[in-house]
């Protein structure tokens, strides 16, 4: 596999990182949670191409996050394939945020933080989403999970398992380690 091919080496063109991008990037519609398990290569791939004026037969290296993004796909990619229905979820949660705060119907809340409270208000949803479904992890393991959200941005970010620009919250979605979920906007 391309994977296990960059997990034996060091240093590779820039070229032979982008062709596993692109097989990867391939088989995102069949491979459950795959879009939350390549875009560190992406970046790597960017940033490589943005320092050598957009020369491919350059080298570059993979970043610790990359290795472990490589290692996810050579470990679960046969059991990663989709074949989980989306229908009646297992459990519903309502999330909501504001500037002030953050709750979910289960009637957790909770109060930003000074640095907290100055960011975006699409970032506040997100992480009142991440906070909701973390307070209550165990009991979501290996479940389908619809979360509701009234911000058209967490419900298109989630759904779509994240986007390259905020990898830092593309990394919450991980935690999750929930069988499906989908998001209402609502």
């Amino acid at each position: 596999m391309a994977c296990q091919q960059l997990l034996k080496g060091s240093i590779f063109s820039i070229r032979e990182v982008a062709r596993v991008i692109g097989l990867l990037v391939s088989s995102l519609s069949a491979v459950q949670y795959g879009p939350l398990f390549y875009r560190s290569l992406e970046i790597d791939k960017n940033t490589a191409l943005q320092q050598n004026n957009g020369n491919y037969e350059t080298t570059m290296t993979l970043s610790p996050e990359s290795i472990s993004d490589l290692y996810w796909w050579v470990t679960n990619l046969p059991a990663a394939c989709k074949n989980i229905t989306t229908d009646n979820p297992a459990i519903e949660m309502t999330t909501d945020a504001s500037k002030l705060g953050w709750g979910q119907y289960a009637m957790d809340i909770g109060m930003w933080s000074p640095l907290e409270k100055q960011k975006h208000i699409n970032e506040l949803e997100l992480l009142a989403v991440y906070f909701g479904v973390k307070s209550f992890l165990p009991l979501l393991r290996g479940k389908h999970v619809c979360v509701k959200s009234d911000d058209s941005t967490t419900v298109c970010y989630l759904n779509a398992m994240g986007a390259l620009n905020l990898l830092r919250a593309t990394n919450l979605l991980r935690v999750f380690g929930c069988a499906t979920w989908k998001m209402i906007f609502g």
